[in-house]
C-alpha cells in the first residue's frame, strides 16, 4: 500500500465535502470570533452608576463591562433599577405571594408583561414566552408601567 502525505498549509483545512480521494480541496479555517478580537480598545464605562466614555482601553477581563453605545450603557443601569423596583412592587401589591416569580415552563398562570414590539412599549400576557418586566397581576403591571415609564424607555434597547 502506497502512502501519500499531504502538507496542509497553515490557517487552512481539508474541505470534506468538496475533496475526492483523486482531487484534495483546502479551504480557509474560519476564525471564531472572541470577545479579544471584536473589542474596539474604547467605549462606554458605568461608575457610581454614571456612563463615561473611555479611549485606549485593553481587552482584559477587567474591561469586559465596557459597552460599544451610550444608549446601551444607560440601558443596563435602567435595567438594575427597574429589576428592583419591579421586586418592590409585586412585594408591595402581592402580598399573598410577597417572593412571586415567573415561572417559565409551560403553565396555567399567565404572567403579566411589559415588552417591546416594533420599538413601542405594549402590555401582554405569558404562559410561556420570557419577559424580563413580568408581574402575577395585570394590575400590578400598568401601575408599574405608568409609574415606571422613563425608566422604561431608558431600557427598552435591553427590553
Amino acid at each position: 500500500m502506497k502512502e501519500l502525505k499531504i502538507e496542509v498549509p497553515q490557517g487552512y483545512e481539508i474541505d470534506k465535502e468538496k475533496s475526492t480521494f483523486e482531487k484534495i480541496v483546502f479551504k480557509k479555517v474560519e476564525e471564531k470570533i472572541t470577545w479579544k478580537k471584536a473589542f474596539d480598545k474604547e467605549g462606554y464605562i458605568i461608575e457610581d452608576a454614571v456612563v463615561y466614555f473611555e479611549k485606549d482601553l485593553h481587552s482584559m477581563p477587567s474591561n469586559k463591562d465596557v459597552f460599544k453605545s451610550k444608549e446601551i450603557a444607560e440601558a443596563v443601569i435602567a435595567l438594575a433599577q427597574l429589576e428592583w423596583l419591579r421586586d418592590e412592587y409585586i412585594k408591595r401589591y402581592y402580598p399573598e405571594n410577597p417572593n412571586w416569580k415567573p415561572y417559565w415552563n409551560i403553565s396555567d398562570d399567565f404572567k403579566h408583561c411589559v415588552n417591546v414590539h416594533e420599538n413601542e412599549l405594549y402590555k401582554s400576557s405569558y404562559r410561556a414566552s420570557h419577559s424580563f418586566l413580568a408581574f402575577p397581576t395585570a394590575e400590578i403591571r400598568d401601575k408599574f408601567l405608568e409609574e415606571q415609564i422613563d425608566l422604561i424607555e431608558q431600557a427598552k434597547p435591553l427590553l
